[in-house]
């Protein structure tokens, strides 16, 4: 069997998926001039180029293209059999990337039943805000927000996220005089940076006018914005499912009748690239059917 130079086939998988010998360098830690002399070495072993350079850039030949997927299954092959090696506990890793909100109000409270279902399978939570490169960072899975289906991912709706008005008990008491509904007028409204337009979503939906904000408070994200009305510091705009473990005990109660879905949705990804291994198969399909279970 002639195998070309096994070093050479990580260099031109991270350059052929990035298109870039410098990101490819970035990624496997070597310097560029090092992919690109090991990018020369398989195309002269191979006898044929595998990347064309022009004005825009780096791109994959044909020969090239036909080459990359049969390259990215034989890594995948090879880390999957080190992977299943006895003695290697722990090796059937499943690695899923979310937003906290999603990871602590609809992954962590499900994950024993996985766990019952599947004890042999480990599942990794990364809860970072950047969006993370699926393939450079070895993630299998993401759930992001979304409206489609994004270029170059399998993408699943998991669900979309329906917006309510939502307050403490007392501050209802206390700040509207037992009147819901007369947030509107009186209520001081909850913001989260960067989607503060969710408020404006809500009240066109409802036929309202946004009001003008008085002094309003921001936070950087959704959980400290649910705590924060917990604590009576106003009204949010809560988003069901997510805050239903609060409505649900009492510690907030919506303050309008009226729910407004949302475009934009939570999506399972995966790359459209990747050769999904049986267990990221698994908690895919786990996750899409106890989620429409509720």
């Amino acid at each position: 069997m002639q195998l070309p130079p096994l070093s050479t086939l990580r260099l031109f998988e991270a350059a052929g998926r990035r298109l870039s010998f410098r990101e490819a360098a970035a990624e496997l830690h070597v310097t560029p001039s090092a992919v690109s002399h090991g990018i020369q070495s398989l195309e002269d072993w191979l006898g044929m180029p595998l990347f064309a350079r022009g004005a825009r850039g780096l791109s994959l030949t044909s020969a090239g293209e036909a080459y990359l997927p049969q390259v990215r299954e034989a890594l995948r092959l090879v880390a999957d059999g080190a992977a299943s090696l006895p003695g290697r506990g722990g090796a059937r890793i499943v690695r899923i990337t979310c937003a906290p909100v999603f990871a602590l109000k609809l992954l962590l409270p499900r994950l024993d039943a996985f766990r019952a279902l599947y004890p042999g399978i480990d599942v990794a939570v990364d809860t970072t805000p950047r969006h993370v490169d699926l393939a450079a960072e070895r993630i299998d899975l993401a759930v992001r927000m979304q409206r489609n289906a994004a270029p170059g991912t399998v993408a699943t709706l998991l669900l979309r996220p329906r917006l309510v008005p939502v307050a403490s008990p007392s501050y209802v008491a206390e700040r509207l005089g037992g009147k819901r509904e007369s947030f509107v007028a009186n209520g001081q409204l909850l913001r989260i940076t960067g989607v503060s337009e969710d408020w404006d979503v809500w009240f066109h939906a409802t036929g309202q006018v946004t009001p003008l904000p008085r002094a309003p408070l921001r936070f950087d994200n959704i959980h400290l914005t649910m705590e924060a009305a917990v604590r009576g510091y106003g009204v949010a705009l809560g988003r069901r499912p997510m805050v239903d473990d609060e409505l649900e005990s009492g510690r907030l109660v919506p303050l309008s009748d009226h729910e407004v879905q949302l475009e934009s949705g939570f999506w399972l990804v995966r790359s459209d690239d990747a050769n999904p291994r049986t267990e990221v198969l698994s908690f895919e399909s786990w996750l899409m059917d106890t989620l429409k279970q509720g």
